[in-house]
């Protein structure tokens, strides 16, 4: 009697251990990257994800993020423009606004008189969205209080810790419109207070771990999933 054993199967078995079939490998990490830089970029227009310290709102950011594929088993995301993205999630210490304010071209000079020494000072709009303006500028606006009156402008500014500004006088005094909402205006001079015009510390933004740690599970089952595909294995049900 003879006896014939199919080795065939075990053959193509042996072949695709050996020689695995990269395509899924290759599909899956281009997807993951896509949704990563999707993900990043739709940060980089606004949405704050959990670990985000702040939102960015910056269009050109967003545009630099892509994703490049190298061969089938590495991709790479991120931004090719690395000024913007350092401005994106960096630390950014505090720093003193007075010397550039007044040292702008804008900055002016008051005329030198006796017991007044002449000084050098600059006139800052500051621009505030609709809602965080009260129905009585509101309500001035509507009645076409539009006229800057320099002499309604206090000559001091202030900042909290946490960057907002606050008036030291009425928000009303010296407002307008401008195109974005209400403007209203302050002066910054050689005598403000050293401590007045500081801008307060930008802590660490950290856009790329926010994007993988939203996305890593997803990405890490599609990715188990494509190479037992590619070693002809299927993933055990849990």
């Amino acid at each position: 009697m003879d006896v014939h054993f199919d080795w065939q199967p075990l053959h193509d078995a042996i072949h695709q251990l050996i020689e695995p079939d990269l395509e899924p490998v290759g599909h899956a990490m281009e997807t993951v990257a896509i949704d990563l830089a999707n993900t990043w970029e739709g940060a980089a227009y606004g949405l704050k994800l959990p670990g985000m310290t702040r939102a960015v709102r910056d269009p050109q950011y967003a545009a630099s993020i892509d994703y490049r594929q190298h061969g089938l088993l590495a991709a790479e995301v991120g931004s090719d423009d690395p000024i913007r993205d350092a401005r994106a999630q960096d630390y950014v210490e505090s720093w003193d606004m007075k010397p550039r304010l007044l040292g702008g071209p804008k900055a002016r000079k008051t005329v030198d008189r006796p017991n007044h020494p002449a000084h050098r000072f600059n006139i800052i709009p500051i621009r505030h969205r609709a809602e965080t303006v009260s129905q009585e500028a509101l309500w001035a606006l509507i009645n076409n209080v539009r006229n800057f009156q320099p002499r309604d402008v206090p000559r001091l500014a202030k900042f909290t810790p946490a960057g907002v500004y606050v008036h030291r006088a009425a928000l009303e005094a010296g407002i307008r419109m401008g195109r974005s909402g209400p403007v209203t205006f302050r002066t910054v001079s050689e005598r403000s207070p050293a401590a007045s015009w500081w801008y307060p510390a930008r802590p660490a933004n950290p856009i790329a771990q926010a994007v993988w740690d939203l996305l890593a599970d997803e990405a890490e089952a599609a990715l188990i999933a494509a190479w037992l595909a590619a070693f002809g294995l299927e993933e055990d049900a849990p």
